[in-house]
């Protein structure tokens, strides 16, 4: 299964993540051609950017923004697809196969907010820039390089089993420049607070205006209804917009125009405290408490994404949105919860940061989107047939609730729980031989013909079904006992005249034995029994028209000696309530081991 990672350079020769890519890290190096050509794969169509020396270790299709720091991107791929391998830690889907797109600028972070602009303009440099590189993005992704020729020293090399990612992960988002809105403090003072650009023109406006021309055509492509299309999976953003844990940063004072950048920068200033994100004063202004960011609720605004793009925000230990983590808000229908904070994955040893160590803790949507494109990735390769809109509508259908019943602004539909997504959903019917689903399998029993002796029904058995998906399963079949043979001619007549048991038939081990009375006061009553005979059990089965209350009432209520004096006859119990009962069915079986097994059974 593919898993392609939108993000930063990745650490390619960490050891928690060999053989993840579809590369050969060295080939990818050097620029050269292997001998193996399963080693120049990465090397042709994911290449080194040349023009930055010193960045020997990125991997990228072209549309790279930035080269300084690898473990972002290196920590997102090994929460998806780290290696089962006895070191280090275990991705969701250790077998998963990346596809690393660098796209995220890198480094300590951003520093500059995108240009004032207004989405409604398509025209603007920045919403271009955008469009470019989301495009291009998609066509990498689908292996339609286009654009991406020109910057392949080798030309364009097909990878040889690539199957198309599945899953987008992208744990990014754009730094759409925010408004500053003023609002009253204790003490009569002023404070000021940062108030994302989508809540002056709504979510589908602002949404529906990100995407047109050459992106709009790349997104075609991600057929969500083919088995073949691709999910895309965005982190909810950190901004601290939720309404249960959320902490708004306040400023002591108004930065306007081009200075509204050194909000980014703490030399520039530092919040002076935090509000609750639904704090009263920041309710009167008009902003809600719970604001995902434009990208992850880009389905808002175009109604063809629905089904198959999710917005994922961040949970701690106890199952709680963290402070830091946007809540799902508007997109809540298409928005999950998963694990976010403090959560361990492979680093870059060559960062600074992380200097000669390979693992650390880190917190953010940016670790909890790749536990759901995970996820995905393990519910793909378990069930191939299933499209982008049935695997997404599985992990909504089966998230554990959180929060406030059903779906809610804080959590969207719930935690990712991928142990129930891979469980049976809907109405179970037993496969035909067609492929096609027949009875329930709850209805469903195996039986067998006396040409199966003892053999089949002390095996254990499964038969294959479907669920309301079409995903395939084994089911344990209830066991019917097998088909006993026609009844012999010979058994019929001796019926006419017999008063005792007669043979009906046998082989195989097993004996039908029938019985017939006229006489209600019998064990049988007027009726007929049957009886099979084992090598391991006795089962009876009687239906008479009536028998006496005294064959039916259970031993342990019929007295023995009457009023306690001996030799007098038992005293029905039943007797005057229901001398006698009608159309009665009853049954027996009785289960013993094989002479041969008792000696071990005993020990």
């Amino acid at each position: 299964m593919t898993v392609a990672v939108a993000d930063g350079g990745i650490e390619v020769e960490h050891p928690d993540l060999e053989g993840s890519f579809y590369v050969d890290p060295p080939a990818v190096r050097s620029g050269q051609k292997a001998l193996d050509p399963a080693r120049d794969i990465l090397a042709a169509n994911l290449v080194v950017d040349r023009s930055v020396k010193d960045d020997k270790y990125n991997v990228l299709p072209r549309t790279d923004r930035g080269y300084k720091n690898l473990s972002h991107g290196t920590q997102v791929t090994g929460i998806i697809a780290a290696r089962d391998n006895d070191i280090g830690v275990v991705g969701i889907a250790p077998e998963a196969k990346i596809l690393p797109i660098r796209h995220v600028p890198e480094g300590s972070g951003p520093s500059r907010y995108f240009n004032d602009v207004d989405p409604g303009h398509p025209g603007d440099p920045i919403l271009q820039q955008h469009e470019k590189d989301w495009a291009s993005m998609l066509s990498v992704m689908r292996l339609d390089w286009g654009s991406q020729q020109r910057n392949l020293d080798d030309g364009f090399v097909p990878i040889p089993g690539y199957k198309i990612p599945f899953v987008m992960n992208n744990s990014w988002g754009n730094g759409w420049r925010p408004r500053v809105v003023e609002i009253d403090l204790p003490g009569n003072r002023k404070g000021y607070f940062l108030q994302p650009r989508v809540v002056g023109k709504g979510y589908q406006e602002f949404t529906g205006s990100q995407f047109y021309g050459s992106s709009r055509r790349a997104m075609e492509l991600l057929d969500a209804d083919d088995p073949l299309g691709t999910v895309i999976v965005f982190a909810a953003g950190n901004d601290g917009w939720n309404s249960e844990t959320g902490e708004i940063p306040v400023f002591d004072r108004r930065l306007s125009g081009e200075g509204i950048h050194g909000y980014l920068d703490p030399y520039v200033i530092n919040p002076i405290g935090y509000l609750e994100a639904d704090a009263p004063q920041i309710a009167r202004t008009g902003t809600p408490a719970n604001l995902p960011p434009p990208m992850s609720a880009a389905f808002l605004g175009n109604k063809e994404l629905e089904g198959w793009w999710l917005a994922v925000v961040a949970t701690d230990k106890n199952n709680r949105i963290a402070s830091f983590s946007n809540g799902c808000g508007e997109a809540a229908r298409f928005c999950l919860a998963a694990p976010g904070v403090n959560i361990l994955s492979t680093v870059s040893p060559r960062d600074g940061d992380y200097d000669n160590r390979y693992y650390e803790t880190e917190s953010g949507t940016s670790m909890a989107a790749p536990v759901v494109s995970g996820a995905l990735a393990v519910l793909k390769s378990r069930f191939q047939n299933l499209t982008p809109r049935q695997a997404v509508d599985i992990l909504l259908r089966t998230a554990t609730d959180l929060g406030a019943p059903g779906t809610d602004p804080v959590y969207g539909r719930g935690l990712v729980n991928l142990e129930r997504a891979l469980q049976p959903i809907g109405q179970q019917n037993a496969a035909s031989g067609t492929g096609r689903g027949v009875a329930a399998s709850a209805d469903t029993r195996i039986a067998f013909s006396s040409a199966f002796g003892n053999a089949a029904p002390s095996a254990r058995h499964h038969f294959g079904g479907f669920d309301s998906y079409g995903r395939v399963y084994r089911y344990r079949a209830p066991l019917q006992d097998r088909v006993m043979p026609g009844p012999r001619l010979s058994g019929v007549l001796a019926l006419n005249g017999a008063a005792g048991p007669v043979r009906m038939a046998g082989g195989d081990g097993t004996t039908a034995l029938l019985r017939r009375s006229t006489t209600p006061e019998s064990v049988i009553g007027d009726g007929t029994a049957v009886t099979l005979i084992g090598t391991r059990h006795r089962t009876g089965l009687a239906i008479a028209s009536s028998r006496t209350s005294v064959a039916l009432s259970p031993a342990a209520l019929i007295p023995q000696g009457g009023e306690g004096q001996a030799g007098t006859p038992p005293t029905p119990v039943w007797q005057g309530l229901a001398p006698r009962a009608r159309d009665v069915v009853s049954g027996e079986t009785e289960w013993r081991l094989a002479p041969d097994l008792a000696p071990d059974f005993r020990a």
